[in-house]
């Protein structure tokens, strides 16, 4: 995992302590992580197996630097996991929206059922929203322009933000296929799009193994929510926040020609 990755899982923590209710200081340890690492020079992964050092980083307690380790060395955090089972669907989105604090977010999904941006504009419209503390008419109102743009623009992450999901994914998926030749991005990351809604590979696998056998695993990855389509050389999935990741592997020799025409 990168830095960006390992800093959002730090991220995601703080903001469902906060919309729990946890105390102010362990969030504010989480969300110190969370920036600490992102603005790393080195990748905190290249001394994961160093504990004096990672103690060295400012704000690095014991318990952030287990968090790091277990982190790294598994893909998984068992304190996230717990936090999203405790968690009302749908937090994490609705914070994304200027306006919009953990506290409400949690209050929204818990009190009135809100799980999607198209769920937090029917409730403004029909003025359910407001009932919640702290939002008044004309603060739900700029709420609802923010969620309206972000419905009509869709699921779209920042070019960066989408190069270090490819990078999560693909390293996952090598670790789980040891018959991939080669694979890399395609789409509109390789073209170099500003704002990306979905995230594509074109993958080779060597002369022994065979095609669906990268689809299997690629169609079962810890991101994947929802599968869309698949079959024995191709699949697209969702993740959770409706982000979509697709596939298409071949054989060595086709790779050059179907990443010409995956990306255009």
């Amino acid at each position: 995992m990168n830095n960006n990755s390992i800093s959002k899982v730090f991220s995601d923590v703080a903001i469902l302590m906060q919309a729990k209710g946890e105390n102010v200081f362990k969030v504010r340890a989480y969300s110190k992580a969370s920036d600490v690492i992102k603005s790393l020079p080195y990748a905190i992964s290249e001394i994961v197996e160093e504990p004096d050092r990672l103690r060295d980083i400012p704000g690095f307690g014991e318990a952030i630097v287990a968090k790091v380790q277990e982190l790294v060395q598994t893909g998984q955090l068992k304190l996230l996991e717990s936090l999203l089972d405790e968690m009302p669907d749908g937090v994490l989105d609705l914070v994304q929206i200027p306006g919009i604090g953990p506290a409400t977010a949690f209050s929204a999904a818990q009190d009135l059922g809100i799980g999607s941006f198209s769920d937090l504009a029917d409730s403004i419209e029909s003025g359910v929203f407001q009932s919640l503390p702290r939002i008044t008419e004309k603060n739900s109102l700029s709420i609802l322009r923010h969620v309206n743009m972000r419905i009509e623009q869709g699921v779209r992450i920042s070019i960066g933000r989408a190069q270090d999901c490819a990078a999560d994914v693909m390293t996952e998926l090598e670790s789980r296929c040891s018959g991939i030749a080669k694979i890399t991005v395609a789409g509109s990351i390789r073209r170099g799009a500003e704002l990306v809604s979905n995230i594509n590979f074109i993958c080779a696998v060597d002369a022994k193994t065979e095609t669906r056998t990268v689809i299997s695993a690629f169609t079962t990855l810890s991101n994947t929510h929802i599968v869309l389509i698949h079959d024995d050389s191709s699949a697209k999935f969702s993740d959770k926040s409706g982000l979509e990741f697709s596939i298409k592997v071949v054989k060595m020799e086709s790779f050059a020609g179907a990443l010409v025409y995956a990306t255009g």
